[in-house]
C-alpha cells in the first residue's frame, strides 16, 4: 500500500480517525455539542463529531439526556447543558460496560418494529416502544414483522403490475372495438360500392 515502508525507511502509523470514538469520548469533547441551540442541531453536532453513531443513536443520547424539549435551551447555561448532555453516552457506555440489556423494539405508527435495541428506546425515536423478554425475542419479532412486511409490499407490487397490465389489455380492446363500430357504421356504403363495381365489371 501507500504506507508500506521501502527498504531502510521507517513505517508510518496511519492518521488517526477525525472523529471521536464512542467509548473513548469524554465530556469536554462534547462542548461544541452544547452549544447547539436546539435538539436537532445538538444530535447532529453529535453525529458529525462522534465516530460510528447513526443519527438515530445521536437523537437517543440528546434524549436520555432529556435535552429533546426546545424550552430547556432558554433556561440552562452551556456548562449545565454539557453536564446533561454527557449523562446520555456515559449511562450508556455503563449499561454496555455492565451488560445490562433491555431487549427493546420501537414501532411506527402502525405498530410495524422500526427500531432494534439492546438498550432502552426513548420515545423521541419511536411512537411506540415494546420491551422484549429476552434479546433473541426482540431479533425473531422484528425480522419475523420486516419479513410480514416485504411479503406485503412484493403482493401489493404484484397486484398493481396485474392490475396494470388488465387496464392496458382493456384499453386496447376498447380502442378495437371503437374501430369495429366505425366500421360497422360503414357497412351499407361499402355494399352499395360493392354493387356498383359488380354492375359495371358485368
Amino acid at each position: 500500500g501507500d504506507r508500506d515502508p521501502s527498504s531502510g525507511e521507517t513505517y508510518e502509523f496511519p492518521p488517526r480517525p477525525s472523529k471521536l470514538s464512542f467509548p473513548e469520548m469524554t465530556m469536554d469533547q462534547l462542548a461544541e455539542a452544547s452549544i447547539e441551540d436546539g435538539p436537532i442541531g445538538m444530535a447532529r453536532s453529535l453525529n458529525r463529531k462522534v465516530s460510528s453513531l447513526s443519527p438515530a443513536v445521536a437523537r437517543e443520547i440528546v434524549a436520555v439526556a432529556g435535552l429533546s424539549d426546545e424550552r430547556i435551551y432558554v433556561g440552562p447555561h452551556e456548562t449545565e447543558r454539557l453536564k446533561l448532555l454527557w449523562r446520555g453516552p456515559s449511562d450508556t457506555m455503563a449499561l454496555i460496560t455492565e451488560r445490562v440489556w433491555t431487549p427493546s423494539l420501537g414501532l411506527d405508527e402502525n405498530g410495524t418494529p422500526i427500531i432494534l435495541s439492546a438498550l432502552h428506546i426513548s420515545s423521541s425515536l419511536a411512537p411506540q416502544t415494546v420491551r422484549c423478554e429476552s434479546m433473541s425475542d426482540a431479533i425473531e419479532r422484528f425480522y419475523l414483522a420486516r419479513a410480514a412486511a416485504e411479503l406485503a409490499k412484493k403482493r401489493e407490487t404484484d397486484v398493481r403490475r396485474a392490475l396494470s397490465e388488465e387496464l392496458k389489455r382493456l384499453e386496447k380492446l376498447v380502442a378495437n372495438l371503437w374501430k369495429d363500430a366505425a366500421v360497422s357504421d360503414q357497412e351499407e356504403e361499402f355494399r352499395q360500392y360493392g354493387d356498383l363495381l359488380t354492375a359495371n365489371l358485368s
